[in-house]
């Protein structure tokens, strides 16, 4: 059993054609060609056994169109060793900015996987990454390794391959010290043995068996819940329990290349392509009716059941989206919609509510395709495409959403229009947080457009003319100004009503800002509790009271408590109303707008 302990994932990824596939080869020893580029772009699952230390390594190999779809998502687990490849013969590309751009993603997922940087093919071009500055963002770097994994056999680059894999096999060891599998007993492995066997003879095991296979060996229904998570996170059982529940589904996937399978053969069909992403359960049904198998000789069969349960994961992990003219028969994977933007967009684009994600190194591809399958409900007229979506809402009558991506901008844009224009902005602008908390690195900034009708007077009491049609500002900055209590907003666009400014967003976003205000002030600027101040009232009032009803005349002693009460009294009040001076100033000033209106109507 304690070999069986010893297994641990590794995972490469990196763009495509910079040698993942023949690294992988050269750590297995086997021979690798100099042309030896030819392989399918989806995952490679392969084993390694290193006798030396006692490890089982699962190499998974990631190519590039699983990274741009999303899909590695499905399969990405902590207790693992990432080795992110970088080609050092490219001229074409910035190699920093290349494996910043793939650590986002990274660490989208887990920030504290160990990663080893590798610039192969530097038997053609040196390259040199700034591992100083990477390591600041991401200290989860082990180092870089400059190496030739087609040479690795030659002497003159041998020993940087060997330091290279001295280092992936210590990153390792550290990995499996931290396994789950330190802590399976003997029949939990008793159960992972007889899943591998039943996963070569059928991708699926029907939950009753499951059940029956752990109660034989001491599981009850109450660990059961847990130990289904554990061999999920182990990579053992592809465990969706809501997508199970939802669907009905009375198996468990065993053989992740059934699921990887499948989507690619759907996603890159050429009928798919033909047809600007849309498909059918018919097509598909043909389409995978073929006894396939795995790269290990494992069969893949795809029943009209197990169809069902792919499409529902495709849809749960949001790569398509139900057709609106046929949802059970037609689906449409926002990826592969057409390039172009319709022809005829039919939205108003006069007086709309304009925000933006403004996205400081790269706009993940996916973002706008998942957002599009989490609404494609309201999706108007059919106008979707790779860039953007013509939303018209369901909920909120009369309004409508155009959003878009410019991928070379790297900006994603909302404009809202209608009557409730802030109630679907906020609708829509909720979800595509939802969506970038996934990527907590990703930086970017939010940008609000001006409202004109905001605008006010200058010192001398003009409204000027808008210079700028795109008048913006920063929505961190306006939220943090409107905490504060300010009423206005001057920038290099104008003067701006700050209430007006922010008057459509949600009361959450404001809530967030003005805690966050507080938190940073509260150490200069302690307030005294209004409650406090109530209390010392009431109770000096009631001093007072006793003492002023009193039969006998007050004596000097007396007097003097009276005077200090009074005095005490005085001093609550002028130091709450001097901690509270900037709410009440703000809303005097409410309270004489709201009079002036009142008074010009």
């Amino acid at each position: 059993m304690e070999e069986k302990a010893k297994w641990v994932r590794a995972i490469f990824i990196g763009n495509d054609r910079v040698g993942k596939t023949s690294l992988i080869r050269a750590l297995k020893g086997e021979n690798v060609k100099e042309d030896d580029t030819n392989r399918n772009d989806d995952i490679e699952i392969s084993k390694w056994t290193e006798n030396n230390i006692d490890i089982t390594v699962h190499f998974w190999d990631f190519g590039n169109k699983v990274i741009t779809n999303a899909i590695h998502q499905f399969f990405l687990r902590p207790h693992c060793v990432y080795v992110l490849v970088i080609e050092a013969g490219s001229v074409d590309s910035d190699p920093n900015q290349e494996v910043e751009n793939w650590l986002k993603y990274i660490s989208s997922f887990d920030t504290n996987t160990p990663i080893l940087l590798v610039g192969n093919k530097c038997d053609l071009r040196p390259v040199h990454v700034n591992l100083h500055d990477l390591r600041k963002d991401y200290p989860c770097i082990h180092d870089f390794y400059g190496l030739s994994a087609t040479q690795y056999r030659n002497q003159h680059h041998d020993s940087k391959f060997k330091t290279f894999r001295n280092a992936f096999i210590e990153q390792l060891q550290k990995v499996t010290k931290n396994q789950p599998y330190s802590h399976l007993s003997g029949n939990q492995f008793a159960i992972i043995d007889t899943l591998r066997k039943n996963a070569r003879k059928d991708p699926f095991l029907k939950k009753t068996d499951f059940n029956a296979v752990c109660k034989n060996n001491g599981i009850r229904n109450e660990k059961q819940e847990e130990f289904l998570h554990l061999l999920n996170q182990l990579g053992e059982i592809i465990y969706f329990p809501d997508l199970y529940r939802l669907y009905g589904c009375g198996d468990y996937l065993l053989n992740p290349r059934w699921l990887i399978y499948g989507i690619f053969q759907i996603l890159y069909s050429n009928v798919l392509k033909l047809r600007h992403g849309e498909f059918y359960w018919d097509e598909v049904r043909m389409h995978l009716k073929n006894k396939v198998t795995d790269e290990q000789g494992n069969p893949l069969i795809y029943s009209d059941e197990k169809l069902n349960f792919l499409i529902r994961a495709m849809e749960k992990f949001k790569l398509c989206y139900p057709s609106s003219d046929a949802p059970n028969e037609k689906w449409v994977v926002p990826n592969l919609l057409p390039n172009e933007q319709p022809e005829r967009l039919d939205f108003p684009r006069r007086d709309t509510l304009r925000f933006e994600f403004d996205f400081k190194t790269f706009l993940p591809r996916h973002v706008l395709g998942t957002f599009i399958v989490e609404h494609y409900a309201d999706i108007h007229d059919r106008q979707a495409w790779q860039h953007g979506v013509h939303l018209k809402s369901r909920t909120w009558s009369g309004t409508e959403a155009l959003i878009q991506a410019n991928y070379p901008a790297r900006v994603f844009a909302l404009e809202v229009n209608g009557p409730l224009a802030d109630r679907y902005f906020n609708q829509l602008y909720a979800s595509i947080l939802k969506i970038l908390e996934r990527m907590p690195k990703l930086r970017y900034e939010k940008l609000l457009y001006l409202d004109e009708k905001a605008r006010t007077e200058d010192e001398q009491g003009f409204i000027r003319e808008p210079t700028d049609k795109d008048a913006h500002a920063n929505f961190s900055d306006l939220l943090a100004a409107d905490a504060q209590g300010k009423r206005e907003v001057v920038c290099r666009f104008g003067r701006y009503d700050l209430e007006k400014l922010l008057r459509p967003m949600s009361k959450r976003e404001k809530t967030t800002a003005s805690a966050l205000v507080t938190q940073e002030t509260s150490e200069e600027n302690k307030q005294v509790s209004t409650l406090a101040v109530i209390t010392l009232l009431i109770l000096g009032l009631g001093a007072l009271g006793t003492l002023l009803v009193s039969d006998t005349s007050p004596s000097p002693w007396k007097t003097t408590i009276i005077c200090m009460i009074i005095l005490l009294m005085i001093v609550a009040v002028i130091v709450w109303l001097w901690s509270h001076r900037k709410k009440l100033k703000n809303g005097f000033l409410r309270f004489l707008d709201k009079l002036r209106e009142y008074s010009a109507g």
